[in-house]
């Protein structure tokens, strides 16, 4: 049996937690406590809600020194969304992979042990695209809908559109890609 705690306790809105409201304190007021606590998923910790593995590149602007073994780590969540759209950029202008099918294959690819066809299935589900619809890096209902799909994907839970629409506006603001609206 989970031992029951003050949900005071654990502030983190991230928290993924099942409240009873049917315990009463001694002075015969309910209290809510805290059935079950799961940790908060690796990508929201890292603020890496794409989960971007380590590598020898370039870093990403915000990205930080990581603790992780495997995944980036960014100063905040917004940042961590804007290199999810500069990693999707980079995938529809420098290597033609334009549809949601070919950028997931490369995002997420089976040979990593992903299931990639249904990260697909995910994606388009979540969206409303079709797999094989060319993506154009300019829409931002398009490129918003996408990345805010990846990250529920990732994490398992849905993106929060505010920090998903700030990573989106770093990301059109840079000024090479500016050069390009």
């Amino acid at each position: 049996m989970t031992p029951l705690l003050p949900c005071w306790l654990y502030p983190s809105i991230y928290r993924l937690f099942h409240l009873r409201a049917d315990s009463k304190c001694g002075d015969g007021t309910k209290q809510l406590f805290m059935m079950a606590i799961k940790e908060e998923p690796r990508g929201l910790r890292n603020n890496n809600p794409g989960n971007l593995v380590k590598n020898n590149g370039k870093p990403f602007d915000g990205e930080i020194k990581s603790d992780d073994d495997k995944f980036k780590k960014f100063i905040s969540i917004g940042y961590g969304y804007r290199a999810i759209f500069r990693t999707l950029h980079t995938y529809i202008e420098g290597h033609k992979l334009n549809t949601i099918r070919k950028a997931i294959y490369r995002y997420a690819p089976p040979e990593d042990g992903n299931d990639t066809e249904a990260y697909i299935r995910s994606v388009c589900s979540q969206t409303g695209i079709d797999e094989n619809q060319v993506i154009d890096w300019r829409n931002h209902d398009d490129m918003v809908a996408i990345v805010s799909a990846i990250s529920c994907h990732e994490n398992g839970v849905k993106a929060d559109k505010n920090e998903v629409e700030r990573g989106w506006n770093m990301f059109i603001n840079t000024s090479d890609i500016k050069k390009h609206l």
